[in-house]
């Protein structure tokens, strides 16, 4: 039959993105709340990384901020604190719909006046179907980036597969799903983009540049060495900056053009879920979903670093979600659903590279905080160095908690009862320029 013109039972207003929308459109990097950008209303849609991390995923619902969603997985929560952005849901194959209520929501939901997202998990059915996939992306297809002196190399597989079907026929099932993702490509660092020393410069010797480029003593006078102007002698170069010139690649002596620098950027990543149900009885529904999500992040680049043989980035992800459900039909006008849960998130930043401490380099700079990373050097107008913001850190966010939702219909009338209780913790242990940061500007040589 035709749908009804006016809704007459329910206020919210709802979209649900059904499994034939979820399968059939196109999703980048297999994300499934990209969909939401299909609804009204929606915009400034963020996504959070492959591997998840603590901002999550974001949008902007009828002119509400970005951090006023709430995100729910088979009706648990599934919502970051820390930004109020949503975690990890399982890959597209593993989801039967989710909906999206954007106004108007029941007193259930009413944490956050944005949108309300819940995202809902396959179950197994009477009989077994399987599915199985691999999406690649490789460079041999892709075009060079202007400024690089090679087409960037990639090669991508998101591969998976999902199976399900009946423990006992009619009465128990099961549904299982994995998703893996393997990225092969570099950071690249191109030529265009930092100035180097030559080897002739990073010894103080700066006699091949004009002379307006000369290093100056304070009164103007140009540096110059047994004769020669332009040149500091060596006596004079500090040690702890002779120390830290050897992390930095250097210039073509003739052309002074810096070498085009590559380092990892790989990404890993893995996703389980498994769903189980059980009718035992008839006013019986027993439901559950445990979820797991490990990844990690090579980011050579992270911070603005841009000398790779001193700091690599690394971003080490994880989340786990356990949602029980029972559903009592108490009688034909009665039911209620009973729903604990468990959320965990965990973000690691770290510095992948073995930390460059000031004692190594001969200073007696003491260090700012555990953990230690790398001091953070920024020469102005050529380079910078180093795993500045976010610096090291290590959080969790951790949410524990049970709804129960009851629902009486009387006649022409449908009361809706219940409660819920969440238990919220966030542990962060990091540091912020730890090594310290420490800037040249060419105030006391002019150049």
């Amino acid at each position: 039959s035709a749908a009804a013109l006016v809704e007459t039972r329910d206020s919210q207003l709802t979209t649900t993105v059904d499994p034939s929308r979820i399968e059939s459109l196109p999703l980048n990097g297999r994300a499934a709340y990209s969909l939401v950008q299909l609804v009204p209303g929606v915009t400034t849609y963020s996504a959070q990384s492959v591997v998840g991390d603590f901002n999550g995923t974001k949008f902007s619902v009828n002119g509400n901020r970005a951090n006023e969603d709430s995100y729910y997985l088979d009706g648990a929560f599934d919502t970051g604190f820390f930004n109020q952005g949503g975690l990890l849901v399982p890959n597209p194959d593993a989801l039967q719909e989710f909906r999206l209520l954007t106004s108007d929501f029941d007193a259930e939901y009413g944490r956050f006046p944005g949108a309300v997202v819940n995202a809902i998990t396959r179950a197994g059915t009477n009989e077994f179907h399987g599915s199985a996939y691999d999406y690649f992306r490789n460079s041999a297809l892709n075009l060079k980036n202007y400024f690089n002196l090679i087409v960037t190399p990639l090669k991508q597989n998101q591969f998976g597969g999902t199976f399900g079907g009946p423990i006992i026929r009619k009465k128990a099932f099961i549904f299982g799903s994995y998703e893996g993702l393997q990225i092969r490509t570099p950071t690249i660092i191109a030529p265009t983009s930092v100035s180097l020393p030559t080897p002739a410069e990073a010894k103080g010797d700066f006699s091949a540049l004009p002379s307006s480029k000369w290093p100056k003593l304070p009164n103007g006078t140009p540096y110059s060495c047994n004769g020669v102007q332009g040149v500091i002698c060596q006596s004079l170069l500090d040690p702890v900056a002779q120390g830290l010139i050897k992390f930095v690649p250097l210039a073509d002596p003739v052309t002074g053009t810096a070498p085009q620098q590559e380092a990892s950027a790989n990404t890993s990543a893995n996703q389980y879920m498994v769903r189980a149900d059980l009718q035992p009885t008839s006013s019986h529904q027993l439901s559950g979903t445990f979820f797991r999500s490990t990844g990690v992040i090579h980011n050579p680049g992270q911070s603005s670093n841009q000398i790779l043989d001193y700091s690599v980035g690394g971003q080490h992800d994880s989340q786990a979600n356990v949602v029980l459900s029972d559903v009592w039909t108490i009688s034909p006008n009665k039911l209620n659903t009973v729903r604990p849960f468990y959320t965990l998130s965990h973000a690691f930043i770290t510095q992948e590279l073995p930390a460059v401490t000031w004692s190594q380099l001969g200073s007696t700079v003491g260090y700012g905080a555990l953990p230690f990373s790398s001091p953070v050097i920024a020469v102005s107008g050529y380079f910078q160095m180093g795993l500045a913001a976010p610096g090291n850190d290590n959080a969790y966010q951790q949410s524990i908690g049970i709804e129960d939702t009851f629902n009486w219909n009387i006649g022409n009338h449908a009361l809706k009862l219940g409660g819920s209780f969440f238990w919220n913790a966030m542990r962060e242990q990091g540091s912020y320029l730890s090594g310290g940061l420490v800037t040249f500007n060419g105030y006391q040589t002019t150049n």
